[in-house]
């Protein structure tokens, strides 16, 4: 047998022992964008992988830069595997309208920029910000822009401008603000979990089982912001929201707890 047609065995191999063990798609689609960073390429792929294995079907769209740098090799790496395939040319809109959320397993310094200055001029932009502005969680990992990763101290020889550093956080920080969640790569597949039970963080187990006025359960906002996408995720759940006694509650949040009776509830009272 030639090369080709070992590898479409191959191919069939793993998509059967693949949903053989769970990977039908069931827990819903997510959106995986890929940008022109490669830092921590392989244990993205690998939790790309675990997330259809764990039940989501993936749908991948590519930025030029990450085409161009690591796109054939993306496939390769993920061919076999059921429920992955290409956001439509035509219907990405959709695709994303559709979507549990998105994930950004390597964020560039160049996406991350377009984003904290709310500029979407290719289709992963549009479709990171689609995402944050209907409400839908967004995952980054940033590791291919932020300085104090080891891939940046290295090529710096261990000295930087700390300007640079700072504008990075401060980008970081805004994109934390419209509502993304930022992540170590080992941390992707479990982020994803807690998106699908409804649990913004490990500490939500820490609240009552239920409210006796509302006769709803708690979870609990993990970040200082409160966005629409934990709302969503507190109503999916039939539960309220519990919230850091300094958090900051976006409008669109706010409307939508109104919308659905989410109650939210400040820490401590």
């Amino acid at each position: 047998m030639d090369a080709q047609t070992v590898g479409r065995i191959v191919d069939q191999v793993i998509r059967r022992v693949a949903e053989n063990i769970g990977a039908d798609g069931r827990k819903g689609r997510l959106i995986a964008v890929f940008t022109g960073a490669s830092a921590d390429f392989a244990q993205c792929v690998d939790q790309i992988r675990g997330l259809v294995l764990d039940g989501y079907r993936v749908e991948t769209v590519l930025s030029e830069a990450a085409e161009a740098i690591f796109g054939e090799t993306l496939r390769q790496m993920l061919a076999g595997f059921p429920q992955i395939a290409p956001v439509s040319e035509t219907r990405w809109v959709t695709a994303a309208d559709n979507a549990l959320g998105v994930v950004v397993p390597m964020l560039s310094l160049n996406t991350l920029s377009r984003i904290a200055l709310l500029m979407a001029d290719n289709k992963p932009t549009n479709i990171i910000l689609r995402a944050l502005f209907t409400g839908r969680p967004v995952l980054m990992v940033p590791n291919g822009a932020v300085a104090r990763a080891p891939h940046w101290q290295a090529k710096a020889g261990g000295s930087q401008a700390p300007a640079l550093a700072a504008a990075v956080e401060e980008r970081l920080a805004a994109v934390g603000r419209y509502g993304a969640q930022i992540v170590a790569v080992n941390a992707i597949r479990r982020t994803v979990a807690a998106w699908s039970r409804g649990i913004a963080g490990p500490a939500a187990a820490t609240f009552p089982a239920a409210n006796s006025s509302t006769g709803a359960g708690f979870i609990r906002a993990g970040s200082t912001v409160v966005s629409a996408a934990q709302v969503r995720l507190a109503h999916s759940a039939g539960a309220d929201l519990v919230i850091a006694p300094q958090a900051r509650v976006t409008p669109l949040a706010r409307d939508l707890a109104s919308r659905y009776g989410v109650a939210l509830v400040h820490e401590g009272q």
